[in-house]
């Protein structure tokens, strides 16, 4: 998450760096948006104009997903701007609020699509309860992932704030990762499963389990990047060194949400029209999927 470096002597040449980066990042997030649902229109929709047409439009998983996109959008939009908008401790601490209610609804529909599209397969390889717990925890995720907006509401100074802010956005963070870890694990089980079967290959569960490590391990850097960026942000006295961690930490964070959004498209792709992706023409076995995923660093 965004915000200004603490009695900073930062030179503008940082500041302006971030607050182009997100502004592009936000613009690119859109066309995610819109490319989703040109892909939505012309491919799953076969271009028909109609109740079905429309039906695949507004199906839960493409509801969430460019719900996703537009939150996601919206975060970045408000991040560059809260960086513009560096000299006013006010303004920033008034986009923070906006900041973590973007952030928490990306973070919200992102969790609730990734289990749309793998419902079925986790029930196959979890127990009852496992997947009750899951499911509870699922629907108990807007309450974690929104703590950190509610904490901005809180009369406290712009420091106590982003302190408290801190702690509640990493929890859900390390939340939202757990649960895709389990996701894609699944899907991973399934297809060694299958191959130990003698089956088809389940090439479909192979791209989503590709895609799906490749946004999981982009959410887990951008984890790791967001406590670089706070450890920064309380170091004192700020050098140069430490502003470089910070801003370059911020800059991570946010390519890195780009990357796990962009995956999640090339997902949805990959599934219905491989022959668009280059890296895709060529069909790959489950026992080379397997390989890639169990063996190779």
């Amino acid at each position: 998450m965004d915000l200004p470096a603490n009695n900073s002597t930062t030179e503008h040449g940082f500041i302006l760096a971030t607050v182009f980066l997100e502004a592009v990042l936000a613009c690119s997030v859109f066309v995610l948006f819109i490319a989703h649902l040109a892909f939505l229109w012309t491919v799953e929709g076969g271009s028909r104009i109609g109740s079905r047409g429309f039906k695949i439009l507004i199906a839960s998983p493409n509801i969430l997903l460019s719900s996703s996109y537009i939150f996601l959008s919206s975060f970045f939009a408000v991040s560059s701007f809260s960086h513009y908008q560096h000299d006013s401790e006010e303004m920033q601490h008034t986009c923070m609020k906006a900041v973590s209610l973007s952030f928490a609804l990306s973070e919200i529909s992102y969790l609730f699509y990734n289990f749309a599209r793998s419902a079925e397969v986790l029930k196959l390889y979890s127990s009852p309860s496992i997947y009750t717990a899951f499911r509870y925890l699922l629907y108990m995720s807007p309450l974690f992932c929104s703590t950190a907006f509610f904490v901005e509401l809180v009369p406290l100074s712009p420091r106590e704030s982003y302190m408290f802010y801190i702690i509640a956005a990493t929890i859900p963070a390390s939340v939202t990762i757990t649960l895709d870890t389990f996701l894609t694990y699944s899907f991973l089980c399934h297809i060694y499963n299958v191959k130990m079967m003698n089956a088809a290959d389940p090439q479909n569960y192979i791209s989503i389990a590709q895609y799906g490590l490749a946004s999981n391990m982009s959410l887990g850097i951008a984890l790791i990047a967001f406590v670089c960026q706070n450890i920064a942000y309380f170091i004192s006295p700020v050098t140069f060194t430490v502003e470089l961690q910070y801003y370059l930490s911020n800059g991570i964070f946010d390519f890195a949400l780009f990357v796990a959004a962009f995956a999640l498209l090339l997902m949805k792709i990959s599934l219905l029209k491989p022959n668009w992706l280059p890296w895709s023409t060529k069909q790959i076995s489950s026992k080379d999927a397997i390989k890639v995923f169990f063996t190779e660093e």
